[in-house]
């Protein structure tokens, strides 16, 4: 299995890790070696409606450092149900392109989940969009999720939770954003 030095370089005993742009979606300005971005300020939590929205937090335009030839993209956040049975419908972008083959769904009946969405992207010969693929990364592309409802009556909370310490109403949640560049 290995250590966790080992899942990133491969055994070898060197890091691949070129930087890490993580924080909390609460509007604070992050620097790292690639420049300095600032992240969205999430404030609440909120009902998609069954239109795919932009997922509040997840949005953010990135430029990885010379030499990248991976981005691993995480978005960490809580889905609350809002009705006996709730669906939310997921998809990644890359500076507008769908990332077909990242497609989720989270639901549940009278729960909710804690969600990690991930992805890889990978700088490559060519570009494959369905798998977020792309030739270059020498300007900042801005990375998201969308998300919207199934349908009218499977209605979840974004950036929610309910239960928590014996509340059966809903409460906000922030979600975080991590962006791993390597080499």
């Amino acid at each position: 299995m290995g250590n966790l030095t080992d899942h990133f370089s491969g055994g070898g005993g060197g890091s691949n890790i070129l930087e890490v742009l993580s924080s909390p979606c609460d509007g604070r300005t992050v620097t790292v070696s690639s420049g300095t971005y600032t992240i969205q300020n999430v404030t609440s939590y909120t009902n998609p409606g069954t239109t795919y929205i932009d997922y509040p937090g997840s949005v953010i335009s990135y430029l990885p450092p010379e030499g990248t030839t991976k981005v691993m993209y995480e978005f960490s956040t809580q889905t609350g149900w809002r009705g006996s049975h709730a669906i939310t419908d997921l998809r990644l972008y890359i500076a507008g392109a769908e990332v077909t083959a990242a497609k989720r769904a989270v639901g549940g009946s009278n729960d909710q989940s804690l969600s990690n969405f991930r992805w890889t992207f990978a700088i490559g010969d060519t570009s494959d969009a369905t798998n977020g693929v792309v030739t270059s990364w020498d300007t900042a592309k801005e990375l998201k999720w969308m998300a919207r409802n199934y349908g009218s009556s499977n209605n979840n909370y974004i950036n929610a939770s309910r239960y928590r310490d014996n509340s059966s109403s809903s409460y906000f949640c922030r979600p975080t954003l991590t962006i791993t560049a390597l080499k």
